[in-house]
C-alpha cells in the first residue's frame, strides 16, 4: 500500500470515529446504534420488500437518488464505504474486485465484529455524491448483490445507507433530521415495516421541533407502531 493510500485510509477511521464512535461501519447494525440520529424510510408501496413491475423498479432508483441527496447533499464530499468478510464466495469477491477497481478504493481498518461473529475489512474512496452518479451501486444493493454500501459525508458523518427496499439515514443532529422527515414523512415506515426514529440524547436537551399535522401522525404511527 502506497504512502498515499495509507494517509487516506487514516483520514477515514479517523473521521468514522469522530461521528460514530463505539461503533462499526457496519450498514445493518447502524439502527441499532445509540447516540445517532437516524431513521429508516421505505421506498416501496404497501410495506412491500420488491418491485412489481419495471415502472416500480425505477421510482425506487429515483428515490433511492432522492434520499442520498436530501441526506448527503448534491456534489458532497462523501466517503464510500465497503466492507467485506472472508466468507463471500467466488462470484461475490469478483464483484466487490470489480467495484473496487471502479472506485479506486483502498483497504484498510481491520476489525472483528461479536455480534456477526466475523472479522471485516473497510474498503474506502473519496467521492463527490451526485444523484444518478451511483446507479449501478444502488441496483446491485436491491438485488443483493453487495451488502454494507454507505456514503458518509465527510464534513460531519451524516450516513445514507441504502438496502433493497428503503434507507437508513443519520444527520449530525436531531434538527437536522427532523427537517429531513419533514420533506418525506410520506416515506416512513408504517406498522410491521422495521422502522425506527432515534436522537442523540445529548443532542436533545432543550430542542423543541415544529412540525405540520400531517408530518407528527406519521411520526406517532411508525412510534406506537401503528
Amino acid at each position: 500500500m502506497s504512502p498515499t493510500s495509507s494517509i487516506q485510509i487514516d483520514y477515514f477511521e479517523t473521521d468514522w470515529r469522530r461521528f460514530h464512535p463505539g461503533r462499526f461501519p457496519l450498514g445493518h447494525m447502524l439502527r441499532h446504534a445509540d447516540n445517532w440520529n437516524g431513521t429508516r424510510f421505505h421506498l416501496l408501496p404497501h410495506n412491500r420488500a420488491a418491485v412489481a413491475n419495471r415502472a416500480e423498479f425505477r421510482a425506487l432508483i429515483e428515490r433511492y437518488n432522492t434520499m442520498g441527496t436530501a441526506t448527503l447533499g448534491e456534489d458532497a464530499e462523501c466517503w464510500l464505504v465497503l466492507v467485506q468478510s472472508p466468507n463471500q464466495d467466488a462470484k461475490s469477491r469478483a464483484r466487490m474486485n470489480r467495484i473496487k477497481k471502479r472506485y479506486a478504493m483502498q483497504a484498510g481498518w481491520q476489525f472483528f465484529s461479536a455480534t456477526d461473529n466475523l472479522s471485516y475489512t473497510v474498503w474506502t474512496a473519496k467521492v463527490e455524491w451526485r444523484e444518478n452518479a451511483f446507479n449501478r451501486l444502488l441496483i446491485q444493493t436491491y438485488h443483493q448483490d453487495i451488502w454494507d454500501v454507505l456514503w458518509m459525508r465527510a464534513s460531519d458523518g451524516a450516513i445514507f445507507y441504502p438496502y433493497g427496499s428503503g434507507v437508513d439515514v443519520s444527520q449530525p443532529t436531531p434538527q437536522a433530521l427532523i427537517d429531513l422527515v419533514s420533506r418525506y414523512y410520506g416515506w416512513l415506515p408504517v406498522s410491521g415495516a422495521g422502522g425506527y426514529l432515534k436522537f442523540n440524547p445529548k443532542q436533545m436537551q432543550g430542542v423543541r421541533f415544529e412540525v405540520s399535522k400531517p408530518c407528527a401522525d406519521a411520526i406517532n404511527r411508525l412510534i406506537s407502531g401503528g
